[in-house]
């Protein structure tokens, strides 16, 4: 789980802050930015036999799809609060949605299992 968070870390805070995503108040327009430079290298190993497959903006909403994650996580009784937590501890992905980016990640387990954390802020 915590190679999704820290592979695609990297990746959107890199492409964040070095592509030309506009600064100011329409974040609807840095996150269309941002998904464009993030789709532009999918599909992306990030370790441990998940993919990031594609990057889309839902509005002002970044949506990473991933696929191959462990159907065993999925079924952890806390698995949405770990996500948003390990988001939220990561400086990078904290400055993205600091920055009123939505990140929200489309995950799809090899058995088919599927879940979809939304992160809206950082407490």
């Amino acid at each position: 789980m915590r190679t999704i968070i820290f592979g695609a870390a990297a990746l959107v805070t890199t492409l964040f802050w070095s592509s030309g995503v506009p600064r100011g108040d329409d974040s609807e327009e840095r996150t269309k930015v941002l998904a464009a430079a993030m789709n532009a290298i999918a599909p992306k190993d990030v370790g441990d036999g998940m993919t990031m497959t594609s990057v889309r903006a839902d509005g002002a909403t970044l949506v990473l799809a991933f696929e191959g994650v462990p159907s065993s996580d999925l079924q952890l009784p806390d698995f949405d609060r770990q996500i948003v937590a390990a988001i939220c501890s990561d400086p990078r992905f904290r400055r993205v949605v600091a920055e009123d980016v939505d990140v929200r990640l489309d995950l799809l387990a090899g058995d088919g299992g599927h879940a979809n954390v939304d992160v809206t802020e950082c407490l």
